[in-house]
């Protein structure tokens, strides 16, 4: 629980560098607000109401809210390890690209 969550939070430094770098100079502030306003909407906001309805619509019970903050972390954190593996090459190759147009 608390501990991943730790450990996701120290990846937004990286997100957000790693997002700078392949965004072209002249849309780098839209991109980086867009990138905040999903990460604050649909992450920090979305969450809790997530959590919420699973405790009232699905387990239909308050004392089983472990398990509404369970499931959709045990489900949407691989789907976003799965979505960053598979954006990983896509990433390293436009990498190569920006550094092969410096030279």
């Amino acid at each position: 629980g608390s501990v991943s969550s730790f450990y996701l939070g120290m990846g937004g430094a990286a997100q957000n560098a790693a997002l700078q770098i392949v965004t072209p100079t002249e849309l780098r502030g839209k991109i980086t607000a867009l990138y905040l306003f999903i990460y604050a909407v649909v992450g920090v906001s979305f969450a809790p109401v997530l959590n919420a309805l699973i405790t009232d619509y699905v387990l239909r019970s308050e004392t089983l809210i472990r398990w509404a903050i369970f499931w959709p972390a045990a489900v949407f954190r691989p789907l976003a390890l799965a979505a960053a593996w598979l954006g990983l090459a896509a990433y390293g190759r436009e990498v190569a690209r920006l550094k092969a147009l410096e030279r």
